[in-house]
């Protein structure tokens, strides 16, 4: 069985020194095309997240997509965790976009 990937990542959090007991600024990544970004950013607002979107660097040999960071700060509970990413796959789709999953910096 694999293991849970929002549990990994909690883990190698802790083992790097991060104090999870605290509150961490999580990044959440989604790559979608141009034409989606503005419904993609819109979903992700009505969940009160902050978003941030970052156009891809030109590029002649193929089309890339932009990047979606949607931000929150919250407790790493894995539970939590594993049922935002769920949704987050479920809008990712609905918006013809990629989740890429999350990240945090160590809190100490």
């Amino acid at each position: 069985m694999t293991e849970n990937p929002d549990a990994q990542v909690v883990a190698a959090l802790k083992e790097a020194g991060s104090d999870i007991s605290k509150p961490h600024q999580v990044e959440f990544v989604f790559d979608v095309a141009e034409t989606s970004v503005d419904g993609l950013a819109s979903a992700l607002e009505v969940l009160e997240l902050d978003i941030c979107i970052y156009a891809p660097v030109p590029d002649n040999h193929t089309e890339q997509a932009f990047e979606v960071v949607a931000h929150k700060t919250m407790l790493l509970d894995v539970a939590e965790l594993n049922h935002l990413s769920a949704q987050f796959e479920a809008i990712a789709a609905q918006h013809q976009a990629s989740y890429n999953g999350w990240g945090a910096e160590i809190v100490d």
